[in-house]
């Protein structure tokens, strides 16, 4: 996926769900998560997003997109 795709769907979703800033939903007292799962129909493990990093290119070190590191949850 694109970063510019993945912006676009995470901004959807944002308007979505109507995110306050203390992060809570529309009328609701949830907080909004975010939660990692796989296309495989074999893998049952559970998975969560523990971080974000920027990407940078070798040699320049200009950022080119980001990696979403993810932890398997024991």
């Amino acid at each position: 996926m694109e970063l510019k795709d993945f912006n676009r769907e995470y901004s959807l979703i944002l308007d979505d769900i109507g995110m306050k800033p203390d992060g809570t939903i529309a009328s609701h007292s949830l907080v909004a998560h975010v939660r990692v799962c796989t296309d495989d129909p074999e893998d049952d493990s559970d998975y969560e997003l523990v971080g974000i990093e920027s990407d940078q290119m070798i040699g320049c070190g200009c950022s080119f997109g980001v990696t979403l590191i993810i932890r398997k949850v024991k």
